[in-house]
This record gives C-alpha cells, sequence and structure tokens, in this order.
C-alpha cells in the first residue's frame, strides 16, 4: 500500500515528491484456481458483463453476474493519475510561477512606498533619485549646500532602513508564496482524489472516502448482483460473498507502471478491468460496494503500519476480531486476500501489526463523526 509523499513544488519551493512503499500482509497463495473461484468479462455492445464464479470462506460456491455500462466503465477504469507526472508538476509550476511574478510587483511596489516615504525623511539640502527594475534597485544621494559628511552619515541611515524593509518585504513574499504553493497543491490533490493525511505525517494518500463514493453508483448493478447471489437479506451474508470476491482478486502490490497507473493504488473500476489489486485498492471497492449493499451501516477503512483492513459496525458474533471507533465495536474484515476469510476474522498478520503498532489513520466512509 504505497503512499505518495509531496511537500511543495520541487521547481518553485525545493522539495520533493518523492514515495513510500511500505509493505503490505498477505496470505498464502493460492492452489488451486478452479477451487478459489472464476472470472470472465465481455464487452457486449453498450455494455460490460462480469461473472464470477466465487467460493466463500465456508466453501459455498456462488455465481455472480452483472453488466455495467461500457462507457462509464471505461471513463471511471482510468484510475488516478500519478503526482509525479509532467502534467500534474507542470500545472502546479505554471500557477505558481505566475503568482511568484505577481508577488514580484508586490516587492517592488511595496520597495517604492518605502522609498516615497523615505524621501520625506531627508534633511534639508539632501536629495535621492532611484531606478526600480524587474531584479535591482539602485539609488544614490547628492547634496546642495551641505557637507560630504552630512551626506554619507544620511547614505548609512538609508541604507539600513531600505535593506530592512527589502528583507520584510520578501519575508512577507516567501511567507505568502509557500501558502499559495500549498492551497494550489491542495485544490489540485482534491481534484485529482488525494488527500493529505495528518496521522501519516501529511504523507499524500488517495482520497479513499471520495473514490469509495464516486464509484458507489457505477457498481450498483455489482452490489446488486451480489445481494442476489448471496440469497439473503444479511447484511452480513451480503457482505461476506462481495468480501469473499474482493479476496479472490489476485493480489499485487501494483508497484510497477503499466501495472495500473504507477500510483500503486487501483480504484474500484480499475481494479474490476486489471483484476489484481492491493490491500487498500481491495478495501476501497468493498466500501464502495457496502454503499449498496448495506448503506445504513457505518463503515471505515482501517489503516495499519503498511497495510489496510475494514471495520464494519455489524452485530458482534462470538469470534469476532474488533476495533472500538467512535465509541462503537466495529467487526473487522480482511479484504486483501489471497485467504478466504469471513467477515471477523482478519489475517494474523494483521492482528499481529494492530495489536503491536496499532490503527496508523482512520478513513470513515459512512456513519462516523463527519455524518453526525
Amino acid at each position: 500500500m504505497p503512499y505518495p509523499r509531496s511537500v511543495i513544488l520541487p521547481l518553485i519551493l525545493g522539495a520533493l515528491l518523492a514515495g513510500a512503499q511500505p509493505s503490505a500482509v498477505g496470505g498464502a497463495p493460492a492452489r488451486d484456481a478452479e477451487a478459489q473461484g472464476r472470472r470472465s468479462i465481455e464487452t457486449l455492445g453498450e455494455r460490460v458483463q462480469f461473472d464470477y464464479r466465487v467460493r466463500r470462506a465456508d466453501g459455498d460456491m456462488r455465481t455472480v453476474s452483472f453488466a455495467l455500462p461500457a462507457e462509464a466503465y471505461a471513463e471511471a477504469r482510468q484510475g488516478l493519475t500519478p503526482l509525479q507526472s509532467d502534467a500534474v508538476k507542470g500545472r502546479l509550476d505554471r500557477q505558481v510561477r505566475r503568482y511568484a511574478e505577481d508577488s514580484r510587483q508586490t516587492w517592488r511596489a511595496g520597495i517604492r512606498a518605502r522609498l516615497e516615504a523615505l524621501q520625506g525623511t531627508l534633511p534639508d539640502g539632501i536629495e535621492m533619485t532611484y531606478t526600480l527594475d524587474e531584479q535591482r534597485l539602485s539609488w544614490s544621494l547628492k547634496g546642495q549646500g551641505v557637507t560630504q559628511a552630512q551626506v554619507e552619515r544620511t547614505g548609512r541611515r538609508l541604507k539600513q532602513q531600505i535593506r530592512r524593509a527589502s528583507a520584510r518585504l520578501k519575508q512577507q513574499q516567501r511567507r505568502d508564496l509557500r501558502a499559495y504553493a500549498e492551497g494550489v497543491r491542495d485544490e489540485l490533490l482534491a481534484k485529482l482524489n488525494y488527500v493529505r493525511d495528518p496521522n501519516l505525517g501529511n504523507l499524500i494518500r488517495p482520497d479513499y472516502a471520495a473514490l469509495a463514493r464516486g464509484q458507489a453508483g457505477l457498481l450498483q448493478p455489482m452490489a446488486r448482483a451480489i445481494a442476489r447471489a448471496a440469497g439473503s437479506r444479511d447484511p452480513r451474508r451480503r457482505i461476506d460473498l462481495a468480501l469473499a470476491l474482493m479476496q479472490q482478486i489476485p493480489y499485487d502490490e501494483l508497484r510497477v507502471r503499466g501495472a495500473t497507473d504507477g500510483t500503486g493504488f487501483a480504484v474500484p473500476a480499475e481494479l474490476l478491468h486489471v483484476n489484481r489489486g492491493d490491500c487498500d485498492s481491495k478495501a476501497t471497492a468493498l466500501a464502495a460496494l457496502m454503499r449498496t449493499l448495506s448503506p445504513e451501516i457505518a463503515t471505515a477503512i482501517v489503516l495499519l503500519p503498511g497495510h489496510a483492513v475494514l471495520a464494519a459496525d455489524l452485530p458482534v458474533r462470538p469470534g469476532d476480531r474488533t476495533l472500538e471507533l467512535d465509541g462503537r465495536t466495529f467487526v473487522l474484515m480482511e479484504p486483501a486476500g489471497p485467504l478466504r476469510l469471513p467477515v471477523g476474522r482478519i489475517a494474523q498478520g494483521s492482528h499481529d501489526l494492530l495489536r503491536k503498532q496499532g490503527v496508523a489513520s482512520l478513513v470513515w466512509i459512512t456513519g462516523g463523526p463527519q455524518d453526525a
């Protein structure tokens, strides 16, 4: 589950766009493809047909068939734009450069105003002339009816005052430029479905909540097919089948450009298209499905060090792995696979991470404090 790191645009403010690639917790490799389930996909005119044979954790096999609108599916599966791409860097660069040019004009206006004010403090008989261009200020004094010593003394005083004024203006210019660049970056991040996570040291990660909300509508046919195949109105049974389908999709950390889009994350439609994904990609897709399967149930993606699991406000059963969130007991589940673990069970590695290192960050999908 890699997290892109970004501080500010390198060209303008000297920071770097780099990547942090923690490892994920996985299960044992699958032994028998037929026992694990099957998938077929076919484009039929204006729709794309999906057929899955899904094996649940108890060994029960179910068929999940659904169709998605081809045009909407093709658009949604494009994935995230990598932050390291030239397009993103260029967009930031252009906006910040324009602001930097405007701020230089502000500096010149400020210096000019200060020079005009200083002219009013000159002793009788001493005049100041100056030129101020794009990059440079030059000024001089001339005296009439005063001594050279008086001119030099006045010059030293003006030099100090001009330096202090220029330093203050440039310091404010740098602060304003940094604030503007951060604002531009955060606005662009939001448009590209990224967020800065303060719980992860301000690392930039995909906006799981926005992506789950944004693609839930497209995945409604899939969610309804899962509900039918589950053969039950019990939310847990439906979620359990959706969970098994996610676990069945081959696990892939998506670190190689070309596997998806170079971001290390597959959005839900992209996950279905490439038929592989990592822990947070699968958790986000499952969360998107749950918005249709069980919209009344609060859900959150639980980020552990280098891993992600999902938590749902389901009734607790004996043996369930749980987590206290916002004063409620949430049932945990492990979408990563390939182990078939039912709702309420997580991999031992995930349990160890949770017990020893705790929750790194929490992403509410539905029913969190933001919905109160």
